[in-house]
């Protein structure tokens, strides 16, 4: 097969993070195939080499994990002189987040997957890798890691040792790029419980339901309920893309929150503050979040949303604007805002209303932004089991439910700071990506999730494996009580910046938290460690050939440091690395492109590189 079939056959296997079985055999399988013994162990990480003398560990296929090893007889003589390394799980957006397999299709050079991540990052070099293996070239040795995507899962719980000296990871995303150093990171957790809130009904209130067009008469709503779903984020990676200014569909959310919030009249806050009521949102810990549904509880309609209905006799209220917020009251809307007529009626009379609300004002396709609803019944409010002397049920103008102030929930995500937080010369050293967030239910029953520690402990990310969804956390501790969780994912090229970052954290999450912030998949930055004239970084430079090359570092989780340490604790000699790439455009998105032209050269690099080492 060529390179292009090999990735094309990987896309059609599902292999989101955690989902990675079905890619795994098919690797085992063929490697074997192409005559290499293949071992593999407990983590999924797998390896494979050609025979030669004092091979160790286990071929694929028997029961138990890596066996014990000799360090002095995995890197002896008529070793390979390279491992070539990958990882071979993907970050699933749209239709690959659902298990599916991947429609490709050509745009121009590039080659993309209809309504999906493609997973060119990192499957266009498994497929390089599995070419060169089918053509013979050179004489290398292979690394598949598992669960990259998520915490660097498989490196970290590594129980293979290579034999090269040299290492070549081909997770880079820039042609032409050598990468010799990369951020480190950690996952950081912050947990807000939810607060009852006893609310009462007011004439004032009741008024203003009433105002809203083509209820029933005597039908009315204790308060507005609305339901926000995000459209047109396009997500990106949290590393090299933090920089571009892309839009977090959670960002978005509490900005539009804060402007909503300080939109309102603020005599209504005597009866009750916006609330949050529910969140999901968020793909993955180091992608830049893409879908969002949340409801929100408010005192009455917001005065930017009541302005934009449409001035029709269908939407002539029956009372005076004098019983509910004046429509010219509210600030100036940094949004753009579009209704539609309620041409859907539910079963109690009551209009659906929906308002397009748009990030950049405008009309250009990709534009991004929320879709708000009125919903027709506020009784899906997430009651709480108050004690009778705070609710009264004996009266329908009194209740008790589960929510979040929008307004502090807003300052939080403002203080924690979604983007770059350090540069040095235009280079992002330091970076915070808010990437999931999402709120538990009432006496829900969880999954046990990874043993969290304190900030400051790094835990395996093994344990992880038992959970057959990841995209969206769990917290490690159960609670009665409905809890919002926020998951961060913290960059830094230097030690220094990472435990600026954690102290960061730490204080934010000491005044909006009841409890410390957690972290997990904690790795050092990975430090350079080949100097201008390394006779591995010549070759690589020399593969280029007449293609210009930089060499720099990445303000990524490269998978080279945590190998690095592993082989170390192994006993093993050091081992030199470096990272190289075809071109991947907007990875972890649905608009995310392999470059086919990048893609062949970098084949043509790749036999060079073999060649010469």
């Amino acid at each position: 097969m060529s390179a292009l079939e090999y990735f094309e056959a990987i896309c059609h296997i599902p292999h989101r993070s955690f989902h990675t079985q079905a890619l795994g055999e098919f690797l085992c399988a063929e490697c074997a195939r192409l005559g290499y013994i293949v071992q593999k162990d407990r983590a999924g990480n797998i390896y494979a080499h050609r025979a030669r003398e004092g091979s160790w560990g286990q071929d694929f296929g028997k029961d138990s994990g890596a066996e014990p090893f000799s360090p002095e007889s995995s890197q002896k003589a008529h070793a390979p002189k390279v491992c070539l390394q990958a990882h071979y799980d993907m970050v699933g957006v749209g239709a690959a987040a659902h298990g599916e397999p991947l429609e490709l299709w050509h745009d121009g050079q590039y080659l993309r997957a209809r309504d999906s991540s493609l997973g060119a990052d990192n499957g266009a070099a498994i497929a390089a890798i599995l070419w060169l293996m089918e053509q013979g070239v050179g004489d290398f040795e292979v690394l598949f890691t598992n669960d990259e995507e998520v915490g660097l899962c498989g490196a970290n719980a590594l129980e293979l040792a290579i034999s090269a000296p040299f290492l070549l990871n081909l997770d880079s995303e820039f042609f032409g790029e050598i990468i010799v150093g990369c951020a480190g990171g950690f996952d950081a957790v912050c947990e807000i419980p939810a607060h009852e809130i006893a609310y009462e009904n007011t004439a004032h209130t009741q008024s203003f339901t009433h105002a809203i067009p083509a209820r029933e008469s005597g039908k009315s709503n204790e308060l507005v309920v609305l339901s926000v779903e995000s459209f047109g984020f396009i997500g990106g990676h949290s590393g090299v893309d933090i920089h571009k200014d892309i839009a977090s569909s959670i960002v978005e959310f509490f900005k539009l929150s804060s402007v909503i919030y300080e939109d309102m009249d603020k005599k209504l806050y005597n009866t009750m503050k916006p609330q949050l009521l529910s969140l999901h949102a968020g793909e993955k810990s180091n992608s830049i979040a893409v879908g969002l549904r949340a409801r929100i509880a408010l005192p009455t309609l917001p005065p930017m949303l009541l302005s934009a209905l449409p001035s029709a006799p269908l939407y002539e209220s029956p009372i005076s604007t004098a019983d509910v917020v004046d429509r010219d009251s509210g600030l100036d809307s940094p949004y753009r805002i579009e209704s539609t007529a309620p041409s859907i009626v539910d079963t109690d009379g009551i209009a659906q209303y929906e308002w397009r609300i748009f990030l950049d004002g405008s009309k250009d396709n990709g534009s991004a932004g929320f879709i708000v609803r009125v919903e027709s019944s506020p009784e899906s409010l997430r009651e709480s089991s108050a004690p009778e002397s705070i609710i009264d049920s004996t009266s329908p103008q009194h209740r008790v439910f589960w929510g979040w102030d929008l307004g502090r929930l807003a300052e939080f995500v403002t203080t924690l700071g979604h983007g770059v937080h350090a540069r040095s010369s235009h280079i992002v050293q330091s970076s915070l990506n808010i990437a999931l967030a999402h709120t538990t239910e009432l006496d829900s029953t969880r999954d046990q999730a990874p043993a969290q520690e304190s900030l400051g402990s790094t835990p395996t990310c093994l344990a992880q494996k038992s959970s057959s969804t990841q995209s969206i956390p769990e917290s490690a501790t159960q609670s009665p009580i409905p809890t919002l969780i926020f998951t961060l994912k913290a960059r830094a090229n230097t030690d220094t910046l990472m435990e600026t970052l954690r102290t960061h954290i730490a204080h934010t999450a000491q005044v909006y938290c009841p409890n410390p912030a957690t972290i997990s998949n904690s790795y050092s930055p990975w430090q350079r460690q080949l100097a201008d004239d390394d006779p591995h970084l010549r070759a690589i430079i020399d593969g280029f050939a007449h293609r210009h090359t930089e060499v720099g570092e990445i303000h990524a989780g490269l998978e080279c440091g945590i190998l690095y340490g592993r082989f170390c604790s192994m006993g093993l000699a050091p081992v030199a690395m470096a990272s190289i790439g075809p071109t991947i455009l907007y990875p972890h998105s649905t608009k995310e492109r392999l470059d086919l032209g990048s893609f062949e050269e970098f084949l043509q690099v790749l036999e060079r590189i073999l060649k010469s080492l």
